[in-house]
């Protein structure tokens, strides 16, 4: 008899990692939580762009801290997304790397009490604007009625 193992066994999963997805499966219900993430996901993008292109580069954090003129820490916390908020700081690990930054504007998606609130105060503002321009409207009319009154 033979002591092989059966390479065919699915891996069991350990308990801590059932629990840890349990709980991701929860978060994901919960607005808050998708918000919060939504809100740090270009944080965490960054964050995870520097850890590829400096792996890819087989580079060490002390190296790329080197060619950047910073400290080892300093890389170790913008690779966990904890020094994200320095675009300059960003940009100079960029350039390290071989790399650019290009950063884009996006209009934010309103929830939808915040979409109603806008509509109101922008439909508020249009009526005052035309309500502006009438009387505007009249008091140049008489304005200029009296300034054609014979002397």
């Amino acid at each position: 008899m033979s002591n092989r193992r059966n390479h065919r066994q699915t891996p069991k999963v350990h308990p801590a990692e059932e629990d840890v997805s349990e709980w991701q499966a929860k978060q994901w219900q919960d607005p808050e939580f998708v918000r919060a993430y939504e809100e740090l996901k270009p944080e965490w993008d960054i964050a995870e762009q520097v850890l590829a292109l400096r792996m890819q580069q087989k580079m060490t954090q002390a190296e790329l801290a080197k060619r950047s003129g910073t400290k080892q820490p300093s890389i170790a916390r913008l690779e966990k997304g904890k020094r994200v908020n320095d675009l300059g700081f960003v940009k100079r690990v960029a350039g390290a790397l071989g790399s650019s930054v290009h950063v884009q504007l996006k209009r934010r998606v309103a929830s939808a009490a915040r979409k109603a609130t806008v509509g109101a105060a922008r439909s508020s503002a249009a009526n005052h604007s035309r309500s502006s321009a009438s009387a505007r409207a009249a008091r140049s009319k008489t304005a200029k009625r009296s300034s054609r009154r014979p002397k």
